[in-house]
């Protein structure tokens, strides 16, 4: 696939669509950002997908990979959710002619975690909502990608968790003279178990 024609088709049914709406007052500006932004993402990932292919097929014909790795599997694919959306990697798996070790050469060169579903910058943006929102509605506000569940959030958040620093403990606990606590009437029973009005 050519993919700068690919690009600028793109583009151009986008504006044309957004031109024709526009011209019968169907699109607000809001939209129309929304809609080019979704447009510049699939375009981005299409740029992205088409340059992993480039990338497996170079790496299948240089010589020194043709000298130390041998082809076990063509056109694996791996789901890799992103800031811009899913991206479907399709690579080759290799095994290693001396040590028998296997590997996907195009994860090695992008430096891909094997088994990883979502890329760093993704997990980046997951860590900043979920300080404002729920688990599920974190992973909701992210319409764009495959991933739905919450663990997955959950998951992100400990992986990236820090380690709790050495907080000085008091050598000597504070003594108090007075303790004041409130309650509500309504939450609070009688020692003997009835509740008071």
């Amino acid at each position: 696939m050519d993919i700068i024609q690919y690009a600028v088709e793109k583009i151009s049914e986008t504006m044309v669509k957004n031109l024709d709406l526009t011209q019968k007052k169907e699109l607000a500006f809001h939209n129309l950002i929304s809609d080019v932004q979704e447009s510049m993402n699939q375009i981005g990932i299409t740029l992205v997908e088409d340059f992993i292919e480039n990338l497996d097929d170079s790496l299948k014909h240089y010589p020194a990979r043709k000298e130390a790795w041998h082809v076990q599997r063509k056109n694996d694919e791996k789901r890799l959710s992103t800031t811009m959306g899913d991206v479907v990697l399709k690579r080759t798996y290799y095994k290693n002619k001396q040590s028998g070790q296997f590997t996907y050469l195009v994860d090695d060169h992008l430096d891909l975690a094997p088994h990883s579903r979502m890329d760093l910058g993704l997990e980046a943006e997951i860590l900043e909502r979920v300080k404002d929102l729920s688990y599920q509605k974190t992973i909701d506000s992210f319409k764009t990608i495959s991933i739905r569940s919450r663990t997955s959030v959950m998951n992100v958040v400990h992986k990236h968790l820090l380690e709790p620093t050495d907080v000085a403990i008091p050598s000597q606990k504070k003594i108090v003279d007075v303790l004041y606590i409130e309650a509500d009437e309504d939450h609070v029973a009688y020692q003997d178990g009835k509740i008071g009005l």
